[in-house]
């Protein structure tokens, strides 16, 4: 996450398999580094207003 954009912040839970991240970075490329990384992303209702 941190190379697509390096002010994201980026929450993770290994034993719940949960990932919350917030970035300006297209949710594609989101995806494909969560599913690189082992967690196939499935997508949440986006909060809006934080950045």
């Amino acid at each position: 996450m941190q190379s697509i954009d390096p002010s994201a912040i980026i929450t993770a839970d290994p034993s719940t398999r949960l990932v919350h991240v917030q970035t300006s970075a297209p949710q594609e490329q989101i995806g494909s580094a969560l599913r690189e990384a082992g967690f196939p992303p499935r997508a949440g209702k986006p909060e809006r207003g934080i950045r």
